[in-house]
């Protein structure tokens, strides 16, 4: 569900639900504000000073990682696979239709290389 709100010089906007407490731009009058939470409401100009209800949470510092904890070991393939070896890429039902679209052009091209050929060489 959006809200719906007025922007700070009164146009009507609607924006995703999400985006309550962001901030924002009217795109007709370049005006910025903060989104509201509720629908009916009018946007608080970003210029003018945020209620608290508005404020985004105050950041909190994780505790710091033990020092003892070692990262694992990573192994690094020296040579490649060789390409017998490497699996098949799956092709999508869309780069299928392009190939088959694709080879079907060529054909009707040769073809029409052909009977352009033919009419010629008769003459």
């Amino acid at each position: 569900m959006g809200i719906r709100f007025l922007c700070p010089n009164g146009h009507k906007l609607n924006v995703k639900a999400f985006l309550a407490g962001k901030r924002g731009i009217c795109p007709d009058c370049d005006a910025k504000f903060i989104v509201p939470q509720h629908s009916d409401a009018l946007a608080v100009p970003i210029d003018a000073e945020v209620p608290a209800s508005v404020e985004p949470p105050p950041v909190v510092p994780s505790a710091p990682l033990p020092s003892t904890i070692e990262p694992p070991a990573i192994e690094i393939a020296t040579q490649p696979l060789s390409p017998k070896l490497r699996k098949p890429r799956p092709s999508s039902r869309r780069e299928r239709a392009r190939r088959v679209s694709v080879a079907l052009g060529a054909l009707v091209l040769l073809l029409a290389v052909a009977l352009v050929m033919v009419l010629w060489y008769q003459n």
